[in-house]
């Protein structure tokens, strides 16, 4: 696309501060900021989605990395994704998340059977320097709510065709 730029990492941080009084002395003091950052290059990783949408009470969503539409929405297919960032907000709700039933994405759960599920107000991110095929056969993650509250749900993906 002429004309259009795009830049695409993910990064995550840490922070932390002890401090405990010496009577007669300077407090002692441990501390780290820890941090993680991953610039995908742009000749891999040419593809950024974000998806917003709401789940209600013990509803599922399966998305489909494979077949997108873009956020000019065109059609697209995507060969690979090394980012990944998911947020839930909303009283009671839940974020599962899980390789899909069916043409399972299994990535980082190293199975089709594991799944995650993190309480409203989490975020997480996930990045790898090096990709991770997507195809036909290897596509589909689902994200549902087991909360007793629905839900808002945030994904954003680093991807490549």
């Amino acid at each position: 696309m002429a004309g259009v730029t795009q830049n695409t990492g993910i990064s995550m941080g840490m922070s932390w501060a002890l401090s405990q009084p010496v009577t007669g002395f300077s407090p002692l003091r441990a501390g780290e900021n820890p941090g993680f950052s991953l610039s995908l290059p742009m000749a891999t990783f040419n593809r950024v989605q974000y998806k917003q949408f709401p789940l209600a009470p013990a509803a599922l969503l399966t998305i489909d990395f494979y077949s997108w539409l873009d956020v000019f929405t065109a059609p697209m297919t995507t060969t690979k994704i090394a980012a990944l960032f998911l947020q839930v907000t909303g009283t009671g709700a839940q974020m599962k998340i899980a390789p899909g039933t069916t043409n399972a994405l299994v990535w980082f759960f190293g199975g089709t059977s594991p799944s995650l599920t993190f309480p409203t107000g989490t975020g997480i991110c996930l990045g790898q320097p090096t990709a991770q095929v997507v195809d036909a056969t290897h596509r589909n993650f689902d994200i549902s709510n087991p909360g007793s509250g629905a839900g808002t749900y945030l994904l954003g993906a680093g991807l490549g065709d």
